[in-house]
């Protein structure tokens, strides 16, 4: 059986100080403090003159200790925040990214024009979290499945946090029109359910849909009928992200209710697909 470890050793966290800033922060602990995780705080500048360098680990610092978690580390990098995310993360071996956003508006403000890049491009799971803090992690997650998806990669983070947490996941599937793409779907569903059982998680399966219309409302919808707190979608470097959604995908990365959402990169590696061929 593969080996998947239950726990976060390093987590990245990019902050501009903000409420929200400060909310990812506090939920990096959360994850980071059940297993003894380092959290790093990053804050990219513009230019690393010493009074700005020097104010900047002073804000950090101040971050931390408001979390009363000892194990946190500074980071304070010069350059766009784009690249440098993506260039911290990897080499720190960071785990998992967490960024605050207050929504659309919001995140664009954190990280500017090159916000949803940041989601796309990172082959680091990355979490979205408003200022809304989930204390004690998180004990029902949303497993949306499309045919569309990498469903391993997408699989094995749930798993992971899931054992974590002792979370029950709720598997979402989407509505398939034909009668090949329902056999894949069905397929599908039963080969998670193996795999979770293999690792001995709790989940449940949500009645099929009957139609694909406006999936990402549906999600919504499912997500506050089961008081989700956490939601995990996919996302493909290439392409944006997959096909899971409609064209409103932003609403459930961004949605109303202040669910924590973690995007994990597509792998194109066809054996790691869960889909079989109808």
């Amino acid at each position: 059986m593969e080996t998947i470890i239950p726990k976060v050793d390093s987590i990245l966290v990019p902050t501009d100080f903000s409420e929200v800033g400060n909310a990812a922060v506090l939920q990096a602990v959360e994850i980071a403090k059940l297993h003894t995780g380092v959290v790093h705080l990053l804050h990219v500048v513009e230019s690393k003159k010493n009074e700005t360098h020097d104010n900047c680990l002073t804000l950090l610092k101040q971050s931390a200790r408001a979390t009363s978690y000892s194990l946190c580390e500074y980071i304070i990098e010069e350059g766009d925040i784009f690249s440098t995310i993506n260039t911290v993360a990897e080499r720190i071996g960071a785990d998992l990214i967490i960024m605050g956003t207050h929504g659309k508006i919001g995140l664009q403000k954190l990280l500017g024009s090159n916000a949803l890049k940041v989601i796309d491009s990172t082959k680091i799971p990355l979490m979205v979290v408003q200022n809304k803090v989930i204390p004690g992690g998180f004990k029902n997650i949303l497993f949306p499945v499309s045919l569309a998806d990498e469903d391993r990669q997408k699989t094995t983070i749930a798993i992971r946090l899931a054992k974590m947490f002792n979370s029950t996941i709720h598997i979402f599937p989407r509505y398939e029109s034909t009668k090949t793409g329902e056999k894949q779907m069905i397929s599908t569903i039963l080969q998670i359910k193996a795999y979770f059982t293999k690792y001995d998680i709790a989940f449940e399966v949500a009645p099929l849909l009957t139609s694909t219309d406006n999936f990402e409302k549906k999600i919504l919808d499912y997500s506050a009928q089961i008081n989700a707190d956490l939601i995990i979608i996919m996302s493909d470097s290439d392409d944006h992200f997959i096909p899971l959604f409609g064209s409103k995908e932003e609403d459930v990365l961004f949605n109303s209710m202040k669910i924590p959402v973690i995007c994990v990169e597509e792998k194109k590696i066809k054996k790691a697909r869960f889909s079989t061929a109808g």
